[in-house]
């Protein structure tokens, strides 16, 4: 199936004929263009999230127009919340739509992946009516989206086998981290000590994140920033780059976590395509009681100490609050280990009351709606 498709077919609403063209975008980075919509193929627990469009009267994948003022991460993560209460977790590009009307008006229609979680089975719209939610299975998306065309068999083709569950070993997530450190590590490390926390030197990896800490003189944490910042840029395996001039919070918390930093957070593409997302600390190394991670001392000798039977209830507990849509950034994983270490905790079943609970605490202030025109 060739990366690019052309296809000429009519609208579901007017009959009108346009004219499609479908570019992929996995591996690649998102193109500097001016995006008119963005939609989601949303995966909730291996199924795809259709909802219901009443003016259209078909289920549609979420998502919508890209406001004044957003970027697509922002507009795909208010659309999904808005009509369908839910959070996205991680997400890639697929590729996107190039759809030209009779009028020769053109707009950009980007696709992405995404795991979602707090899919909620209907919603109230910005114009007050109801948005029920759909899940399928993923061989059914293009039946159910009518799809029956070369595009839609282009995208289930690059998404498909994201819906099927499938056992990485740590030792295989482990050789993927060292194969896309071979090209961070050797930049970071020009500018300062370099060290690497949580799963990835403990053994416990669920998916593909890297905590970084890069410790530096004070009056040298600028220059480094932008100094890393642009090396990672030249490379080309990068998919983005943000980064924050300083980040402090939890400041002399019970727990000993004293975080202060300057924060790069990168994307990069392994040689087989897959995300992988580095989260990099640039630290004062003349504060103390600086550090990336949120557990005091005793805790953290605790798990860096870990048997092997820990280790693994560790993942396991990950897979099964991801599965059961609990699973939090942050709390949970925090969370988990202290519950593996501290309170002996070894299977999901004993955890997922403290998941729940996890989960009914994070829940968000519902997400602003568009004023309707």
């Amino acid at each position: 199936m060739p990366a690019n498709i052309i296809l000429k077919t009519k609208s579901n609403l007017t009959g009108e004929k346009i004219t499609i063209e479908w570019r992929d975008l996995v591996g690649k980075r998102i193109p500097d263009i001016a995006w008119k919509q963005v939609h989601i193929i949303g995966n909730f627990n291996g199924k795809v999230v259709l909802v219901y469009l009443e003016k259209i009267g078909l289920y549609h994948l979420p998502g919508g127009h890209v406001e004044a003022g957003e970027d697509v991460e922002a507009t795909l993560r208010r659309e999904l919340a808005e009509e369908t209460g839910g959070i996205v977790i991680e997400w890639e590009p697929i590729g996107y739509q190039i759809r030209t009307d009779s009028g020769g008006n053109v707009d950009n229609q980007l696709r992405v992946y995404a795991k979602v979680s707090h899919i909620q089975k209907e919603t109230i719209d910005i114009d007050g009516s109801l948005v029920p939610t759909k899940l399928v299975d993923i061989q059914e998306m293009t039946k159910e989206l009518g799809w029956e065309n070369p595009i839609g068999e282009r995208i289930y083709s690059l998404v498909a086998e994201k819906f099927v569950a499938k056992e990485v070993s740590q030792e295989n997530l482990k050789a993927e981290a060292n194969e896309v450190l071979g090209y961070v590590r050797p930049i970071l490390e020009k500018y300062g000590r370099t060290s690497f926390v949580g799963g990835y030197m403990w053994g416990t990896m669920y998916d593909r994140d890297i905590d970084t800490e890069v410790w530096l003189a004070p009056d040298e944490l600028k220059r480094a920033q932008k100094g890393i910042v642009n090396e990672l840029l030249n490379l080309e395996n990068v998919y983005e780059i943000k980064t924050r001039d300083l980040i402090s919070f939890n400041v002399d918390s019970p727990n000993g976590r004293n975080l202060k930093c300057i924060l790069v957070m990168l994307k990069v593409f392994n040689n087989e395509g897959r995300l992988w997302n580095f989260d990099i600390c640039l630290f004062d190394e003349t504060d103390e009681n600086n550090n990336a991670l949120p557990f005091n001392k005793e805790i953290l000798k605790k798990i860096e100490e870990m048997s092997e039977q820990q280790k693994k209830a560790v993942v396991d507990i990950k897979k099964a609050v991801t599965a059961a849509g609990l699973y939090l950034k942050g709390g949970s994983s925090v969370d988990i280990y202290l519950r593996v270490v501290e309170d002996g905790i070894l299977t999901p079943d004993e955890y997922m009351p403290y998941a729940q609970k996890l989960a009914d605490k994070s829940m968000r202030v519902a997400p602003k709606k568009r004023k309707s025109a």
